[in-house]
């Protein structure tokens, strides 16, 4: 006979507990795995798409797989990728792209009125 499936008034409150923990948890390792294996390309990766895909449905371990044996290792010169334009430490204030600001506040209300 099959056992009686809990619900969750039936359990004790530290399995309670455990649970309300580790769903957020196993989320946000399965979001960000699927955010990660959405913007790599397959060359990136130690398998097909989709296998690492299915793989990250599996509980906390299926992520955790993923970030540890799916994603090749970058060499030590392409990590510029990782880093933005101005990130130390290659902080070149010249070479930042910033968008150029045409001018203040009160500036602009001048030009109204003229």
């Amino acid at each position: 006979m099959p056992a009686r499936r809990q619900r969750w008034g039936d359990l004790d409150p530290r399995t309670r507990r455990w649970i309300a923990l580790l769903v957020p948890v196993q989320l946000g390792l399965l979001v960000t795995a699927l955010l990660d294996l959405r913007r790599r390309s397959a060359t990136e990766l130690t398998g097909p798409k989709p296998v690492w895909v299915a793989v990250c449905f599996v509980n906390i371990v299926g992520p955790l797989t993923y970030f540890v044996f799916g994603r090749r290792r970058r060499p030590p010169d392409d990590m510029s990728r990782s880093r933005g334009p101005c990130d130390p430490p290659a902080r070149d204030e010249s070479r930042c792209l910033r968008p150029e600001r045409s001018g203040s506040v009160g500036t602009d209300r001048a030009e109204e009125g003229q």
